[in-house]
């Protein structure tokens, strides 16, 4: 299950987290690893696949940091958070 959301909040991220374990029928999650990623741009595709191949020998909630160069002037006087939210296989 794949949740996108755009200019969101850590709240509305928590929110979407918690839906998408119910949709799949987990609501409840165990220890597991948590993976944190601090990447740019260029090297985000590579890393989330690292992640992802890890992920089936080792269960883990990952968390991916993509930090993006502003491309307008209001993107350098605002900030923005996306977030995809992805739950299951």
């Amino acid at each position: 299950m794949k949740i996108d959301l755009t200019d969101t909040t850590s709240s509305q991220i928590n929110k979407a987290l918690v839906q998408g374990r119910r949709a799949i029928g987990t609501p409840a999650v165990g220890m597991v690893l948590t993976l944190v990623i601090v990447t740019d741009e260029e090297d985000a595709y590579d890393s989330l696949k690292a992640a992802e191949e890890a992920s089936h020998e080792h269960p883990s909630r990952t968390l991916v940091v993509i930090k993006r160069h502003a491309r307008t002037l209001r993107d350098r006087t605002s900030s923005r958070l996306d977030a995809e939210v992805r739950v299951g296989a």
